[in-house]
């Protein structure tokens, strides 16, 4: 038994096409393969994932599965030297050269660094491309760059000049031949915002764990002529892995050297549980990698999740979370802990929602031993340290929160960074500057952590909702207007229209493009989610609302209004779509046939936004006649009139729990009034432009407002 091979492989991807270690991704490949080649010319696609889940391996096996049209090259710049474009250049030219005589019978002379040093760019795509093109004929070549994120890393290193991220989108671009595959660490979220615009080109493929039935032939399939797995076994190597590739393979690799020691016919639960501690030392590696590249607020996560549980199936929230750290006098700030689960999650490195639990059960394990509670406390001191003077300066800002100065004296200490004037109301929490053009769309994503506004800088922009902080740019609308974002229900995508006359739709996640609605034929004012997120509905100065499929674009139904549409929104139980028009008027369709069931008139000038009322009893409308009015959903009968604004009202939104709606206009303001009598409860004049779209948070307690003066203000609701 000593001299079979162990047949699993840890660490290294599976290399061979057609392995019979390669279980699974059947619909993954496919997907690929069917994205990567487009009617009218391929896309660029981009990979992405937790690291060791199968992304290299997904690379080798798709040169098999592809049609041989398709010249497939791997291309792996860590063994690139990357000195300069004219160094990276020749070494892919080079590089190219080899694949292409090894792989594809392919020959072509190999360049001279020499040829490169001047005008790299152009003798890389006249000449050297050229000569590629004259032979391979009418085939093409895609280039599969595996962990491509290695490029960022070597321009803040020194080595290589932005400039090659444009010189890469260029030839995406315009080198019809030339195709491109990118394998990435993670998603867009990790790249500086200044390389990120190299993939919003693309179309985005998350490559996650393997399903169970892929991952239960790993464990029994490559064994199956030596011992048994029970069935409790595979399931508990899966409650351990979730499906994770690379542990899932460790885990086996460690049960196949037990059954070489011991002897056994078949592989018993607790023979799983017997190789833990060993499979966390030969994963050592990897599991560290995590623990590393997490920021001090997640490792604090991690070791008080770890500390907190004492199995896999244990699950801890926000409050063990902070009961943990409160016995060691540290405060995790609520803003600060809220962002580090989000990205714990966002990174498959722990699951969800209220109680949390890590993924993979072995990080947990390691977390425990090698990283407890008072060392993480001393690794992130400083941080924690940061902490503590953050909670001390909220304190200081509630004791002054009714002041009207800009300068406030405690106890001899001068406290300069806040200003409460009557030109920032004390229910202001903080204003995001992020835009340099009029914000005109705003919208939270359903958990309320992150908050998305579009503007007319051609971009929408994802932020965190408690403290600002920027996420990442969406900027794919090809420098146009950007008028209207919308998140989907389940938080995954986001939807933006645009001057453009398209809707895009794209991971909320890391801002990676999945693809363009383009019925429209002018300007879209309006974008929005049906309930369950299965179909969206947009609005048109092409004088339609179009609802289609979410998943792809597909299967369109048109309302055909009068003239310009300018908002359109869903009834809470999905069988109905308001439209708000130039002429005057707001329509209510049937959402499956597309007929007419009512028009409301009573406005006088266009409509620029309509709202349901959450129980789907009423409808609001914002008009350009200053007025708001609110209407029985049913038969149209006049419901309320609030005439509160002095010029055009361009947004309204009713508050979660149906008794508030929160109307924004022209006038700069935004004013909040009760829906059953129409009587203010507030009017926010902070802005110093017209206010251009205002949602409430999910939970009712926070309002965004997007205004033409750049910015969007987050404040408390009354």
């Amino acid at each position: 038994m000593s001299n079979i091979i162990n047949p699993y492989i840890v660490g290294n991807p599976i290399t061979a096409a057609g392995s019979e270690m390669f279980f699974g991704r059947e619909d993954t490949i496919t997907s690929i393969c069917q994205n990567l080649i487009g009617q009218y010319g391929d896309h660029v696609v981009v990979l992405y994932g937790q690291r060791r889940t199968g992304k290299t391996s997904i690379l080798y096996q798709l040169s098999a599965r592809l049609e041989p049209h398709y010249l497939c090259i791997m291309v792996d710049i860590h063994n690139f030297a990357l000195e300069g474009i004219s160094g990276f250049l020749w070494e892919l030219a080079n590089h190219m050269v080899q694949r292409l005589r090894r792989d594809h019978q392919v020959t072509i002379p190999r360049p001279l660094h020499t040829e490169f040093m001047s005008g790299p760019r152009s003798y890389f795509e006249n000449e050297f491309l050229d000569q590629v093109w004259s032979a391979v004929g009418d085939r093409h070549i895609l280039l599969m760059f595996d962990e491509a994120i290695h490029l960022q890393e070597q321009i803040q290193a020194g080595k290589l000049e932005p400039g090659v991220f444009e010189y890469l989108r260029y030839l995406m671009q315009h080198c019809r031949q030339l195709n491109f595959l990118f394998s990435l660490g993670s998603g867009l979220e990790e790249m500086k915002k200044e390389y990120a615009f190299l993939f919003n080109v693309a179309l985005y493929k998350k490559i996650s764990f393997l399903d169970e039935r892929a991952a239960a032939d790993l464990i029994t399939q490559p064994i199956k002529d030596y011992y048994h797995v029970e069935p409790a076994a595979v399931e508990r190597i899966i409650q351990i892995t979730s499906g994770h590739p690379y542990h899932t393979q460790l885990l086996c690799h460690c049960l196949f050297q037990r059954w070489q020691q011991q002897h056994l016919s078949h592989i018993e639960a607790q023979d799983v549980d017997g190789i833990l501690n060993e499979a966390v030392e030969l994963g050592l590696s990897v599991l560290k990698f995590i623990w590393e590249d997490s920021t001090p607020a997640e490792k604090a996560i991690m070791a008080s999740m770890a500390a907190a549980t004492h199995d896999q199936s244990s699950s801890v929230g926000d409050t063990n979370i902070s009961r943990v750290w409160k016995h060691s006098n540290v405060t995790i700030p609520k803003g600060e802990m809220a962002k580090a689960v989000q990205s714990l999650i966002a990174r498959e490195v722990i699951i969800g929602q209220d109680k949390y639990m890590f993924t993979v059960d072995l990080q947990r394990l390691w977390v425990q031993k090698y990283r407890r509670l008072a060392w993480v406390k001393e690794e992130i001191a400083d941080t924690i340290q940061e902490w503590s003077k953050t909670k001390s300066l909220s304190r200081r800002t509630v004791l002054l929160g009714s002041a009207t100065v800009g300068l406030a004296v405690i106890g001899g200490t001068a406290l300069t960074w806040w200003t409460l004037t009557p030109r920032f109301p004390s229910n202001l929490l903080y204003i995001y500057h992020g835009h340099t053009n009029n914000v005109v769309g705003v919208a939270w994503s359903p958990d309320g952590s992150r908050i998305a506004s579009a503007s007319y800088d051609h971009t929408v922009q994802v932020w965190d909702a408690v403290n600002g902080d920027h996420v990442f740019i969406y900027a794919g609308h090809n420098k146009k207007n950007v008028t209207c974002v919308a998140w989907s229900p389940d938080g995954t995508r986001i939807a933006s229209g645009s001057d453009d006359h398209t809707v895009q739709v794209w991971d909320a996640a890391n801002g990676g493009h999945v693809y363009t609605y383009r019925g429209h034929i002018d300007d879209v004012h309006s974008v929005a989610w049906s309930l369950y997120g299965t179909r969206i509905a947009s609005g048109s100065n092409d004088r339609t609302v179009q609802v289609w499929q979410a998943q792809n674009g597909s299967n369109a139904l048109i309302h055909h209004d009068p003239i310009w549409v300018w908002t359109a929104a869903w009834s809470p139980d999905d069988t109905r779509i308001a439209s708000g028009t130039s002429d005057s008027a707001v329509r209510v369709w049937d959402a499956q046939d597309g007929h007419l069931l009512v028009t409301y008139p009573l406005h006088s000038s266009s409509v620029h936004s309509v709202a349901w009322s959450p129980d789907g009893t009423r409808i609001v409308s914002g008009s350009d006649d200053n007025s708001v009015q609110v209407w029985n959903a049913r038969n149209g009968k006049h419901f309320l009139d609030y005439k509160g604004h002095t010029d055009k009202v361009w947004t309204v939104a009713w508050s979660p729990d149906g008794t508030r709606v929160a109307s924004g206009g022209l006038d700069s303001t935004v004013q909040v009034w009760d829906a059953r009598n129409g009587s203010t409860l507030l009017i926010y004049r902070a802005h110093s432009g017209g206010v251009g779209s205002v949602r409430w948070s999910p939970d009712g307690t926070r309002i965004a407002s997007a205004s033409w003066d750049h910015t969007v203000h987050v404040w408390d609701a009354p």
